[in-house]
């Protein structure tokens, strides 16, 4: 795969890295115990980062998106991972569908190496803002979204903010609201507290902090030891301030309420393959279906797995996936 800059207006390789810039202004022992415990961990993963010596968010004025692209025929599908995460999350999804689908692979600012947003940005709106751009400056007509964890976060808000130029969503264990995941009763007021707390704690961290973190919850939410590893090579090099940022932001954005505005079929996973029994899956499994009760054409689905589905199971995951978004197009 060749790497370059993309300037909108110039011809495009098929396999080809896209920097697309964009200016500033744009989360019982009794099984409940287990399960607060368990969402602690989740809470662990979508913070995952280490800092070696990241450039700091408020010393650039400008970020990118960076955008892997990959195959030349067939309906475009955007691959949005998880915080902290790059696109190489997605590595063994790219290498079974790129001969049939056209795959844009989107790592996202401040994490994995890539240059943070200016300070003043707040994360969510921005990059999902950046995305969007994106797609119109591609020419990509409605494509299909798969976001793992933050990702699917961003793929349902994409859908909100543009109902019309968004097709299939497939959410990877991600979730409109990861606030109301522990306690179905709260809100954003209510997280914000913990929200900021998470914010404040990043932005104290020091590098051996976060090294310990990052190994702690990969292994919390990836079975296989050098999957673990070959995701911490790329997540140690997020920016700590980004992913700070972006977790507070995450655990107040609520967009259930706005989910009837969605005009496109999504598949919702819950992997759950680490929940020890069937009273505790059937616990998060109307947690996770009330979630998108909303969405006049959600389904869902339960996954085997730990959190990164798409690296325990592959072949499950492609076996859903794929199905749906056959039947979706």
């Amino acid at each position: 795969m060749t790497h370059h800059d993309y300037q909108p207006g110039t011809a495009k390789p098929s396999d080809a890295r896209i920097d697309h810039r964009v200016p500033d202004n744009n989360p019982r022992a009794s099984a409940r115990t287990w399960l607060k415990q368990g969402l602690v961990l989740l809470g662990l993963f979508l913070a995952v980062a280490q800092g070696s010596a990241q450039p700091l968010a408020e010393d650039v004025d400008a970020a990118t998106l960076q955008v892997e692209r990959y195959g030349t025929e067939g309906p475009a599908v955007i691959l949005i991972p998880g915080l902290s995460c790059g696109g190489d999350v997605w590595d063994g999804t790219v290498a079974a569908l790129r001969s049939e689908y056209r795959l844009f692979v989107v790592t996202l600012p401040g994490f994995a190496g890539t240059t943070p947003l200016a300070k003043d940005q707040m994360f969510l709106p921005t990059t999902r803002d950046m995305i969007l751009d994106f797609l119109r400056s591609e020419g990509l007509e409605r494509p299909a979204i798969i976001g793992h964890s933050l990702g699917a976060h961003l793929a349902y808000a994409l859908a909100i903010a543009a109902p019309e130029a968004i097709g299939p969503i497939v959410a990877v264990d991600g979730l409109p609201f990861l606030g109301a995941l522990q306690d179905p009763s709260a809100t954003a007021e209510t997280t914000a507290p913990i929200a900021e707390q998470m914010r404040a704690m990043f932005e104290n961290m020091t590098a051996e902090q976060f090294s310990g973190q990052n190994e702690l919850a990969l292994r919390s939410m990836i079975r296989d030891p050098k999957e673990i590893e070959r995701i911490q090579a790329t997540s140690r090099l997020s920016d700590p301030k980004t992913v700070g940022k972006a977790m507070a932001e995450l655990m107040v954005s609520d967009l259930r309420v706005d989910l009837q505005k969605i005009q496109s079929p999504i598949l919702q996973l819950g992997a759950f393959g680490g929940l020890p029994t069937d009273d505790l899956r059937e616990i998060m499994g109307t947690r996770y279906k009330n979630q998108i009760g909303a969405a006049a054409q959600a389904r869902f689905a339960v996954a085997p797995t730990l959190h990164f589905v798409m690296l325990d199971d592959l072949d499950f995951f492609l076996g859903v996936v794929s199905g749906f978004l056959e039947e979706s197009h």
